[in-house]
């Protein structure tokens, strides 16, 4: 009967020793991370520990030792989630394709209120950044794509969220070929959507969606919405491409939807030196590159191409200036807030979805 009472002892205290060590093991690994699908190899230890937090739900890709590995980064200032599982996140700005840094970015956002409506878009950095395209993607817990599309800048992809749905960590990806600098966003509204107002005091007052697919973003210049309809410049004077950025950013320095100093229906001539200009035979078009000053990095050069349609390399070369007649359009009013752009911009947002680019001849200075 000892000997027997001795076997059970033992055997007791050895289950208890694995069930500690089960436990602790459990502890390490936050269960959200079994519907990943990334490869924990590559995520830093205390990363895997953080992804308990909220505000650590953005990665990226980068390079390194030859290959693409994906890495945890810490989301923009701005980003905020509700109690009622609202949420509105931000990612910093990411330099697609440059230096190290790859091609997609992604939010593993936890998706807990199935009676939510779920938007995507990405922001450019540069306005003047036209044909910069992106693919943004949703995903459900299972890997499955819910929703996905071909956006601009300021274009979103909405989503109804069904009832069948699982809650748990869902996938949004922003994903783009071109070597472009772009901010990313994600927002999970609760309940009936307003589209044209911001939903909650945790989103930007200066950022709208409107009903058409777009997303609008306001100025917080003083005058941004004074009369500019009396403002004129000297007759004759071309802007260069730094002044017409210009013209869409506000005190922060940050690309708006608003013109400093132009309304509706005014026209602009704009012209700065080719950098270079080549024929794309994938595209058809050709390709005027420039070179702006980026203002956040210490006037930096940043490189942008305009396309237009056909082979123009026999008409044009490096160091012209062609000049161009752009005209004013409106695009939008709303929480009384009037929002402009440019009417070789609004064309190009149309011909993209059809894979096609603008002639040249329409905005030409005669």
């Amino acid at each position: 009967m000892k000997k027997f009472l001795g076997i059970l002892i033992a055997t007791m205290m050895l289950l208890c020793s694995i069930n500690v060590a089960v436990a602790s093991t459990c502890k390490t690994t936050p269960q959200d991370l079994n519907a990943e699908a990334v490869e924990t190899d590559d995520i830093p230890g205390e990363a895997v520990n953080a992804f308990l937090d909220w505000r650590d739900v953005g990665w990226y890709l980068i390079k390194e030792a030859g290959k693409f590995v994906e890495r945890q980064i810490k989301l923009d200032g701005k980003s905020t989630v509700g109690r009622d599982g609202s949420m509105y996140l931000v990612s910093p700005t990411i330099n697609y394709n440059h230096g190290n840094v790859g091609p997609e970015f992604y939010f593993r956002p936890k998706i807990t209120n199935k009676n939510c409506t779920i938007d995507m878009h990405s922001h450019r950095l540069f306005s003047l950044d036209i044909f910069a395209q992106m693919s943004i993607i949703l995903s459900d817990p299972y890997g499955n794509t819910v929703a996905s599309k071909n956006v601009g800048t300021n274009q979103y992809l909405t989503y109804k969220f069904e009832k069948h749905e699982a809650l748990g960590s869902w996938k949004a990806q922003y994903i783009t070929n071109g070597d472009n600098t772009w901010q990313n966003y994600f927002r999970v509204s609760v309940g009936s959507s307003a589209y044209s107002t911001p939903e909650w005091n945790g989103m930007e007052s200066n950022v709208f969606y409107g009903e058409n697919g777009r997303v609008y973003i306001a100025s917080n210049r003083a005058n941004s919405q004074t009369d500019k309809s009396a403002h004129t410049h000297s007759s004759g004077k071309v802007l260069s491409l730094n002044e017409l950025e210009d013209e869409f950013r506000d005190d922060n320095n940050r690309v708006t939807d608003q013109m400093v100093h132009y309304a509706p229906g005014q026209e602009l001539l704009v012209s700065s030196p080719l950098r270079d200009v080549y024929y794309d035979k994938a595209r058809n078009a050709t390709a005027f590159v420039y070179t702006i000053k980026d203002v956040r990095k210490g006037n930096e050069d940043k490189t942008i191409k305009w396309y237009f349609d056909g082979d123009l390399t026999s008409r044009y070369k490096k160091g012209d200036a062609p000049v161009f007649k752009f005209t004013v359009r409106g695009i939008g009013v709303y929480a009384g807030q009037k929002f402009e752009s440019l009417d070789f911009i609004e064309d190009v947002l149309i011909l993209q979805s059809s894979g096609e680019y603008p002639p040249i001849e329409r905005y030409l200075m005669r």
